[in-house]
């Protein structure tokens, strides 16, 4: 993964994310699943590996995926 460049209203998190694998077609909202957010790539991948590991067979799958965080002071500037 390339660099995280600073921004001046977001912070970089790390989603933990689990996609549901059903037998039958359902709604993408119903099958993708924000589990948690941390603040370190290091701690999500370690999170996702540990699921990975424990929901082995129970048909789900996890995954990382960088995000945005807009901090408290961006959001009330808005207001």
């Amino acid at each position: 993964m390339s660099r995280l460049l600073p921004n001046s209203k977001f912070d970089h998190v790390f989603a933990v994310i689990r996609v549901d694998k059903y037998s039958i077609p359902v709604q993408p909202s119903d099958a993708i699943i924000v589990t948690k957010i941390l603040w370190s790539q290091k701690d999500a991948e370690k999170e996702v590996a540990r699921l990975n590991q424990l929901n082995s067979g129970k048909n789900c799958e996890y995954f990382w995926q960088v995000t945005r965080l807009e901090r408290q002071t961006a959001a009330l500037e808005k207001d």
